[in-house]
Order: structure tokens, then sequence, then C-alpha cells
């Protein structure tokens, strides 16, 4: 892959300086005039690629990824982790889940990676792989993160209608990072389906006072 020290041409430089400050069509603009005279180059179809996925455009960003890899077969080691992230917000999860895994293999200890991963699964209904992932990263993540996985378990647990192990994750949650409202609303829920409307309802009063205005359905 080309270094970008070795580029000659002024334009890539000016559109790494327009991407860094959030000037997208500009940055867009002056790498395409660079790829009109080196239309093969990996480098310039990768960083099209993460222009558009700042701009979140993630139909173009994986088209120019993948271009990129075509050009460039040693490329996609380094890309695996954007073309599943592209896929996925793409909602082509299974997709997403062939370059995440290939990902890890080459970098086990990208924890993005590895969330993407659990999320892809979950959202693929692959929920087994999905819980075997989050548990993983229960072992990874501390603080906001840790918290946000027992609640994505507890998601997982409950769409399986395994309602006591839905509950036990949501305090688990809730014990890391105690503000967050709709959690409380799960929590509730779940309650509700329990039969126990006392226990659900002193969830929501909880959730009300935390700032969650939303009725309760």
């Amino acid at each position: 892959m080309p270094d970008i020290d070795t580029m000659t041409h002024g334009s890539l430089q000016t559109a790494i300086k327009f991407s860094e400050v959030g000037k997208f069509p500009e940055a867009i603009q002056a790498l395409e005039m660079e790829l009109s005279e080196n239309p093969d180059n990996s480098l310039l179809l990768r960083l099209l690629g993460n222009v558009y996925a700042q701009m979140e455009d993630w139909r173009k960003s994986l088209y120019y990824y993948l271009s990129s890899v075509q050009h460039d077969p040693k490329e996609e080691d380094s890309l695996y982790s954007q073309i599943g992230l592209a896929y996925h917000n793409l909602g082509e999860y299974n997709s997403a889940i062939i370059e995440l895994k290939n990902g890890l293999e080459t970098d086990p200890e990208n924890s993005e990676g590895r969330w993407l991963l659990a999320r892809s699964y979950h959202k693929a209904g692959r929920l087994n792989a999905a819980l075997k992932e989050y548990k993983i990263l229960l072992k990874i993540y501390q603080g906001e993160m840790l918290a946000i996985t027992h609640f994505m378990i507890a998601d997982l647990h409950h769409s399986k209608n395994h309602l006591e192990d839905a509950i036990t994750e949501l305090r688990e949650g809730l014990t890391i990072n105690p503000s967050i409202a709709e959690a409380y609303v799960w929590l509730g829920k779940c309650y509700e389906q329990k039969g126990l409307l006392e226990e659900a309802k002193s969830e929501y009063q909880i959730a009300k006072k935390l700032g969650y205005n939303e009725p309760v359905k």
C-alpha cells in the first residue's frame, strides 16, 4: 500500500485536513481528484471509505472499502472491522458477522469489534452466539460499557422469556450504573410479566423520578 508521504499531489493532504475538521464534501472532492490520477490506489479508496463512514453513508463506505481490498488484498486484514461496521449499520448482520469474526482472529483484543460481533449475533437472532460474546465482554469491560453489556444480556434473556435471568442482569447493570431510567422500566416490565405488580410499580416510579416521561406500555 503506498504511503501518504510518498504521494506528490497536494490534494491528498488537503483531503485529510478537510476530513479532520468535518468538511466531508471537500475531502471527497480532493480524494476523487487524486483518485482520477491513481484509480487503482487502495489507500485512496480506503480513505474515501473512511470519509463516507464519518458521514454515516454506510453503503458508499462499504463500496470503497471493498474496492480497496479488491485492488490490494493485503488491505483486508486491516479493514475487517470497518467492513463489519458498515455491514452492521446496513442491517446485513450475517455479512457483518463473517467480517468481524475474521477481524477478531487477526486482533482478538479488539473489544469494539467483539461488541459489534455480539450485537450482530443478537440482531440476527443468533442468541446463543451473542451470549457467548457478551460473556467475554463482561470480563473485559468496566464502568458504563459493563453496565450496558448486562442490559444487553438482559434483553437477550427477555426475548427467550427467561424473566428471572433478565431481572438478575438488569440488577447487575443497575448496581454499576443506577441512573439509567430505561433499565428500571425494563425491570418493571419483567416484574409485570411475572404478575408482581407492586414490584413493577415501584420500578416505574424510580424511572419517573429519573426523568422517564414516556407512557409505560
